[in-house]
């Protein structure tokens, strides 16, 4: 079982019995172990569902990590991590996503490829932002050639 020293980092905490209904928006890092309806909007900061974490709603966030419940749509700037005691149902924008064996999700994900990292790729030649036309075929011989 996950402890909540496993998933806590710094910045604040809304512990397992607080219950929010409403907007939450904020400057630092926040750890959500009670129950929240509504829209959460940290779009610098990360924000963790910790295991007893209930969330129904809307996240803006830089960073998620799940270890319990989140219902509602996700835009998060660069990482999700559902971990294997998490759950996420709804569609997800954001730049990278790690899912554990054991973790549940049901919704699309639709992965962004950030301005720096297209630009990057692009020098590079990556197929991922490069052109993707097939060269034409090459025209067959005539026979007896």
């Amino acid at each position: 079982m996950t402890t909540s020293a496993d998933f806590r980092g710094e910045g604040a905490v809304l512990g397992k019995t607080i219950q929010v209904q409403g907007e939450l928006t904020g400057e630092e890092d926040l750890t959500i172990d009670g129950q929240l309806r509504g829209t959460i909007h940290l779009p610098n900061q990360r924000l963790t569902v910790g295991p007893l974490g209930k969330i129904q709603a809307n996240v803006t966030a830089r960073d998620l990590v799940v270890y319990g419940q989140l219902h509602g749509n996700v835009q998060v700037q660069d990482r999700v991590e559902i971990k294997k005691s998490g759950s996420v149902l709804g569609d997800m924008k954001l730049a990278r996503i790690s899912i554990e064996d054991g973790a549940y999700f049901k919704g699309n994900i639709d992965i962004q490829v950030k301005p720096a990292a297209a630009h990057a790729a692009a020098a590079a030649g990556s197929p991922a932002v490069a052109s993707t036309a097939l060269p034409a075929p090459a025209k067959p011989k005539p026979a007896g050639s």
